[in-house]
């Protein structure tokens, strides 16, 4: 037995070696294109990075680095000719396309039975710079996408990656798994579809729809609707001029409303609402199994009915009741004004003061 682990180990040997000597060389290319403004770019890739910000020039340009992994630089050029970039460009369209080889498709019969490949891989990294308005199409697998002072629309398709949108005027639409996604001011409409990812947004004008199954989603700085569907995961968001619509399975959802109505359902987690009741609209909160903290300003104008099926309702702000039993509380603050309806079917519901 010893024998044969030391011969096997004999084996390896070259293979081993092989990998740990391995390095990564690059490879660049360059083009510029004239297009026209509103032209459409589309870019897919795997296994590298997109970048796109505005240039300086009125040119479209392509800076594609080609990284290569191998034993020497003769193997890395030989690998590096088996990437195809393919670009097809005009005035109002640009495609680039990105096809790969099987790196390893000739490992030998060792390497198969043992499953030790040379480690040969390759990726291309794009570096883009547009000049004026454009539609951004970019889909990726294992690669990461960021975008920086864009102006017109853009769509994503990611997996395994994350997402960067920062300084752009734009319309935003993302689809996501596996991969965190960051956006930060940003003017326009976006809606997000994820999977398996957190969502980060700050300073957004605009409305902002997130459909979301296992992922945080945390919001600082919006002026416009937001409408937030989740299955598991928190929601955070703080500084919000405009109306609030979650719906949650699983997860705490934390809140800090300026102005706008308030509607949010939660079958297991906790709510934690401020809003200065600024708005004539409806403010509802609905849990399952989750306790309600509701804060309001003092002094505030308001309709209240609050149930709990197993919990314990509290408030410390001076209500005129309308009617009081174990499980609802139903009266007005002020003069009235606002519906605040807040229910829980096993939890405690508390409406309080700012």
């Amino acid at each position: 037995m010893k024998k044969f682990t030391i011969s096997l180990l004999l084996l390896l040997c070259p293979f081993i070696a092989e990998s740990i000597t391995a390095e990564v060389f690059t490879f660049r290319s360059y083009e510029e294109h004239k297009v026209k403004d509103g032209f459409e770019l589309i870019v897919s890739n795997t296994s590298g990075t997109v970048t796109i910000e505005r240039s300086p020039s009125d040119l479209l340009i392509i800076d594609a680095e080609k990284k290569i992994r191998a034993r020497d630089k003769s193997k890395a050029e030989e690998l590096e000719n088996e990437i195809d970039i393919d670009i097809d460009a005009s005035k109002d369209r640009v495609r680039i396309e990105t096809h790969y080889p099987d790196f390893n498709k000739g490992d030998s019969f060792w390497e198969k039975l043992l499953d030790i490949r040379k480690d040969n891989f390759g990726y291309v990294d794009y570096y883009i710079k547009v000049p004026t308005e454009a539609y951004v199409r970019v889909s990726l697998t294992s690669g990461s996408a960021k975008i920086f002072d864009q102006i017109g629309k853009i769509e994503i398709a990611i997996t395994s990656g994350d997402t960067r949108i920062k300084d752009c005027t734009s319309d935003i639409k993302i689809s996501a798994t596996s991969g965190d996604i960051d956006l930060s001011n940003i003017e326009g409409t976006i809606r997000i579809a994820s999977t398996s990812s957190d969502a980060l947004f700050e300073n957004i004008n605009g409305n902002i729809s997130v459909a979301s199954t296992s992922g945080d989603t945390e919001i600082y700085g919006l002026s416009g609707n937001i409408s937030v569907k989740k299955t598991s995961g928190d929601t955070k968001m703080s500084d919000i001029a405009g109306n609030i619509n979650v719906s949650s399975s699983s997860g705490d959802v934390e809140l800090e409303q300026e102005e706008g109505a308030i509607d949010i359902t939660s079958q297991s987690g906790d709510v934690l609402a401020s809003t200065q009741l600024s708005s004539g609209g409806w403010y509802s909160v609905e849990t399952i199994s989750g306790a309600i903290d509701f804060s309001i300003p003092s002094g505030s104008d308001g309709k209240v009915d609050l149930q709990s099926v197993s919990g314990k309702i509290y408030t410390s702000l001076p209500l005129t009741v309308k009617s009081f039993s174990k499980r609802r509380l139903t009266g007005e603050l002020g003069d009235g004004g606002p519906q605040i309806e807040l229910s829980s079917t096993s939890g405690d519901i508390t409406l309080k003061e700012l």
